[in-house]
């Protein structure tokens, strides 16, 4: 790809989601993975490569999705292609504001579980009366319920219902990774990585960088987790990674491109910036996100029936940034 093409990424796009949308857009299950894996050895074939499975975990079954060489590949495109499961409630992120994502991710579950719990254990208190049980015997049945409330939530976030829409949170991501093998092709210098199991735990990250030890180290990454519903679009890096050229020239050509799709570009390190995914298990990991809002940015809609946004320009905008800059077009 010696210039970008505008057209030509905008019709690979509209196939793109016409795919995964139309049909793979639920990947949780190991068979609803199985599929998805099969279209995506035949979309990497399409393109003149070959898409490889790296296997891994005895208790939870991940597999990696690798075209190219990536232990000697410069750059890493990468993106989690598992969906997650359907919450009552979204799992909102604030990156730019610790405060916040404090509040979020801890007071808010604890608004749904403390009620719950209370009035569970105010219910299982008057039925250990009426049965006439003693004290020991009512707290202990007690305690074994709010154990029970509390591994509950945690097997709900972690292997419940399957969330039937996940456009933003990854679907968004492996596209773009896909319209990246599309567009760029096979390159000596660069890999496409899809991530399993990011949802359970970083677990396709960490499988990958045991397997390829050095590459935790030396490669660039460029992750893509949740890309499509936002109008910042947010480059976050590690301390590390902020201080290479390559972060340099990414940070400086999603400046110049972002306005011209409607966007508004932020960069910078952690800990300014803090966007739990995948790039967190390399020493040199950055990650792409889209977020909301004004004085405060923010994620949300993931992990409910309403993560449905796929704006076409946010992708679009990512991938003009990695073309101008792995072909050397960034200024």
């Amino acid at each position: 790809m010696s210039t970008y093409d505008h057209t030509q990424a905008k019709a690979a796009l509209d196939a793109l989601k016409e795919a995964l949308l139309g049909r793979y857009e639920v990947r949780k299950t190991a068979a609803q993975k199985s599929a998805f894996i099969d279209w995506a050895k035949e979309y990497a074939a399409q393109c003149g490569m070959e898409m490889t499975v790296e296997e891994s975990g005895k208790i939870v079954r991940t597999r990696n999705l690798i075209v190219g060489n990536p232990d000697t590949a410069k750059t890493l495109i990468t993106a989690h292609y598992d969906t997650c499961a359907r919450l009552p409630f979204p799992n909102f992120m604030t990156p730019a504001c610790w405060p916040v994502i404090i509040l979020t991710q801890i007071v808010l579950p604890m608004l749904i579980i403390v009620p719950l719990t209370g009035a569970m254990g105010y219910g299982m208190g008057k039925l250990c009366a009426a049965l006439n049980l003693s004290g020991l015997l009512t707290v202990l049945l007690t305690e074994l319920l709010l154990f029970g409330i509390v591994f509950g939530m945690i097997w709900l976030m972690l292997a419940g219902p399957e969330n039937p829409h996940t456009a933003n949170d990854n679907t968004s991501g492996t596209a773009m990774v896909l319209l990246a093998m599309r567009l760029l092709g096979a390159r000596e210098d660069v890999a496409y990585v899809l991530f399993d199991n990011e949802e359970k735990g970083l677990l396709g990250s960490s499988a990958f960088v045991k397997k390829h030890l050095a590459q935790q180290k030396n490669a660039f990454v460029l992750n893509m987790d949740c890309v499509s519903d936002g109008g910042t679009m947010l480059y976050a890096c590690s301390k590390h990674a902020w201080k290479l050229p390559q972060a340099k020239a990414v940070a400086a050509a999603l400046e110049e491109t972002a306005p011209a799709y409607g966007l508004k570009p932020m960069s910078a390190p952690s800990p300014k910036v803090l966007y739990p995914s995948d790039q967190m298990a390399f020493v040199r990991g950055t990650a792409f996100a889209s977020l909301k809002g004004k004085r405060i940015l923010y994620l949300d809609r993931i992990h409910t029936r309403h993560d449905t946004v796929f704006e076409d320009r946010n992708l679009l905008c990512l991938m003009e940034v990695i073309a101008r800059v792995l072909t050397g077009q960034a200024s």
